[in-house]
């Protein structure tokens, strides 16, 4: 491998060749992936988009280790993560994988504070002062540090999906995925939420894959994915 190669290669956090899935119901199998190929750099800031039944939504899943493929191969910070069992694969998912979804999962008994350090409590079984001082600068910087403490039931929607970002980056995972995260707001939030995300790749290196069916978000984006027909189709840049 020339020195430029493997430069390339460890610039990489994500690097899926072959991508297959297949969903099987009794004699009826359902082809939804057919080898997908893709790399995501270091801070790269992307776009996944494909209408409905592409298997855009399936293969975020695969990439975030919350489905096994069919058939070929996924690395996430250079760990083969195909062949991990059960029990690593949740370990490793909980330090180098962010989510951030439509819908934004907060735990509703938890303060905004609590849900934010959670992926730390679950590597540590318990909440320490480092992760303390992680969740309320992470809160400051999504501008919730006077809702540290307010339960996420007491938040607006916009509160609470910036809560839900400030979660995803807490254990400062190399990737994050984001499935339709501005679904359920409205344009000023979502522009907001964007720039926020875009901060974070440009200042942290943070690689985003940003699932969405809203062009304005693409554009705004280094990079637009698309998935047709359970294959990727690279947008023009």
């Amino acid at each position: 491998m020339s020195r430029d190669a493997g430069g390339a290669a460890d610039r990489l956090v994500l690097r899926a060749r072959g991508v297959e899935k297949t969903f099987v119901d009794g004699d009826v199998s359902t082809h939804v992936l057919r080898g997908i190929d893709l790399d995501l750099e270091r801070a790269a800031f992307v776009a996944l988009m494909g209408p409905s039944g592409s298997g855009k939504s399936t293969l975020l899943s695969i990439l975030g280790t919350l489905l096994r493929p069919s058939a070929g191969e996924v690395a996430i910070a250079g760990e083969n993560v195909i062949g991990l069992s059960e029990t690593r694969l949740t370990a490793f998912r909980n330090r180098t994988l962010g989510f951030v979804f439509q819908y934004h999962h907060l735990l509703p008994d938890f303060t905004a504070l609590e849900n934010v350090i959670f992926p730390s409590f679950v590597i540590h079984g318990r909440e320490t002062a480092a992760a303390r001082k992680r969740g309320l600068a992470l809160l400051d910087r999504v501008g919730l540090s006077a809702r540290a403490r307010y339960r996420s039931t007491k938040l607006s929607g916009g509160q609470k999906q910036r809560v839900a970002v400030a979660r995803a980056l807490m254990n400062r995972p190399p990737l994050v995925l984001a499935d339709e995260p501005t679904g359920n707001l409205d344009r000023e939030t979502t522009w907001r939420l964007v720039d926020l995300l875009k901060e974070v790749a440009d200042e942290q290196g943070t690689t985003f894959l940003i699932s969405t069916h809203d062009a304005e978000i693409a554009a705004r984006c280094d990079r637009t994915v698309n998935v047709v027909d359970g294959r990727i189709e690279e947008a023009p840049s």
